[in-house]
């Protein structure tokens, strides 16, 4: 009769930083879970996910990376949000203690503002991304009224 070692329950004791914005992260600015079990006995990886918010990172090998100690997550999902983060391993489930907080992406402003040219006192269009949690709109140094009308378009008056 052979034996065959079953994995161990994973474990994770810690991650670092402790939050990032949602998209892919450069190269020395990876999230590190460090924990137990993310290997198999047989010395092969025993990760089949990790997940934050709810949210699957990815491909294993592109996404994320896994030693037998600690898991490198390359890129924060679209749709994650703050909460521990989870791995799922042939051996079960391990769920950090602490809160991984996900954080909103930089708006970025497209080239595109309808009209181009348009009086003080003037309503314009922008248009770009990530607009849900803008607080504040500028022409060069003077704020703008404006309103967010939804993640890709915000209307603002041309300021004094």
């Amino acid at each position: 009769m052979a034996f065959t070692a079953l994995p161990a329950t994973p474990t994770i004791s810690s991650f670092t930083p402790t939050s990032k914005q949602v998209g892919l992260l450069s190269a020395g600015s990876y999230v590190t879970v460090t924990g137990t079990s993310f290997y198999n006995p047989d010395g092969t990886t025993a990760v089949s996910d990790v997940r934050i918010g709810g949210v699957s990172i990815g491909t294993q090998g592109t996404d994320y990376t896994v030693t037998p100690t600690a898991i490198t997550i390359k890129k924060i999902p679209s749709g994650a949000f703050s909460a521990p983060i989870v791995v799922a391993t042939s051996g079960g489930t391990a769920t950090s203690a602490a809160v991984f907080t996900v954080l909103p992406p930089t708006p970025t402003l497209s080239a595109t503002i309808t009209p181009a040219h348009a009086p003080v006192g003037s309503k314009v269009r922008l248009t770009g991304t990530y607009f849900t949690q803008v607080t504040q709109v500028t022409f060069g140094s003077s704020l703008a009224d404006f309103t967010v009308d939804g993640a890709t378009q915000i209307t603002a008056t041309i300021p004094a």
